[in-house]
């Protein structure tokens, strides 16, 4: 899966070298997922269509400072992850063309904004795509409460907020390549252990 912004040839470019990865990597594991900042590639030794697995959540804060007014940014914020989820499952309101996609914006102040991004993995829609988002969003919630940004990756979907822009609008000029230099975090690989997949299958 790849980020709903990139372009056809970024989404190519970066499957190909996760792909490439996966294949490199001397792996154990029955199941693997991969991240970058631009696509998700993922193999295992199951059938993973459709289904809402419980598998643990990857959750990371980006390491800045904690806000300077945590009640009006975390208000915001939740606000803000509540639409995403919304538009991302269920497409209200969502002004993007890609299903299981949404990315909106939220002023904190005149002078601080949050973005915010959303996505499930076409296999999942409406509840599941929900479901899957609200895991995520618990996990953010555990993990980096009063950050100024955090992203959680699970199997099927991913929910990221920063206070700098990471995706691409209609009207920035940012590529993929530069916004990804401005990042905290970018690439990081996880694989799911043996256990994980008989809980899972269990």
């Amino acid at each position: 899966m790849c980020r709903g912004d990139l372009s056809s040839d970024h989404c190519d470019s970066c499957i190909v070298n996760a792909a490439k990865f996966a294949q490199e990597t001397d792996c154990k594991h029955k199941d693997g997922l991969f991240d970058s900042d631009e696509c998700i590639f993922r193999y295992a030794n199951h059938s993973m269509y459709g289904l809402l697995e419980p598998a643990a959540s990857i959750t990371i804060g980006a390491p800045t400072a904690k806000v300077s007014n945590y009640k009006q940014y975390n208000h915001t914020l939740g606000i803000l992850l509540e639409t995403l989820i919304s538009e991302a499952a269920f497409g209200n309101g969502s002004s993007s063309n890609v299903p299981g996609f949404a990315t909106r914006e939220a002023d904190v102040t005149s002078d601080e904004t949050i973005y915010g991004l959303a996505q499930c993995t076409p296999d999942i829609v409406g509840v599941n795509c929900s479901k899957c988002l609200r895991f995520g969003l618990s996990s953010l919630r555990s993990c980096c409460d009063g950050t100024q940004g955090a992203q959680t990756i699970r199997p099927k979907c991913l929910l990221r907020y920063d206070n700098r822009t990471f995706y691409n609008t209609m009207d920035s000029n940012a590529s993929p390549s530069s916004t990804q230099e401005r990042l905290k975090y970018t690439i990081f690989l996880v694989m799911i252990s043996s256990f994980l997949i008989l809980v899972v299958g269990g």
